[in-house]
């Protein structure tokens, strides 16, 4: 989702509950959980007027290997209880603190990883949203967490997490085949 700016934590989760519960009327919860990884950020130019869908992906049960995925986007909240109190250097943006902030998300995208039982060479795409300079982030951080992306690379979007003083979000894929419509 792409959306104008970033929202304060209490309205990201007033839009959180909304979204909630959209995906309770349409009957797509499984087993009680959202199962869809999703994404939201704020373009730093040319923002949308209003949050709009800006792509999605779509994975199914297979049994053809290597198995697919998509993790969800995440910033530098190491617990998963959304509370300004649990960024990482919260409102400290220096080099020292970026890199900081990048352990803290690349540790969660692991852990996701993990739980998906996946693993950093079956990734196809290292997605990074921030408004900040990522090269000491990619170098120092990223590359030893996921090797992967020294083949791959890492797609820099320059936006905004969807939660003000976050300042770094990534999100990962793995996937066979990337489809772009333009409309």
């Amino acid at each position: 989702l792409r959306c104008p700016a970033p929202h304060p934590m209490g309205g990201f989760l007033g839009f959180n509950q909304e979204y909630h519960s959209l995906l309770v009327e349409w009957e797509m919860l499984v087993q009680g959980q959202n199962p869809i990884a999703r994404t939201n950020v704020a373009p730093l130019h040319a923002p949308p007027s209003e949050t709009v869908l800006y792509g999605f992906s779509y994975v199914e049960p297979s049994s053809i290997e290597p198995a697919t995925f998509v993790v969800a986007g995440g910033g530098e909240l190491p617990h998963r209880e959304l509370d300004e109190k649990h960024i990482v250097r919260f409102g400290e943006t220096s080099a020292e603190a970026m890199l900081e902030k990048a352990q803290c998300v690349v540790q969660i995208m692991r852990r996701r990883l993990e739980q998906l039982a996946a693993d950093v060479e079956m990734l196809s795409s290292i997605d990074v949203y921030s408004v900040h300079p990522v090269r000491e982030s990619v170098e120092q951080v990223i590359l030893p967490g996921l090797p992967q992306a020294a083949h791959l690379g890492v797609h820099w979007f320059y936006a905004r997490p969807p939660v003000q003083n976050i300042e770094f979000e990534m999100d990962l894929r793995g996937v066979r085949r990337e489809l772009v419509i333009e409309l």
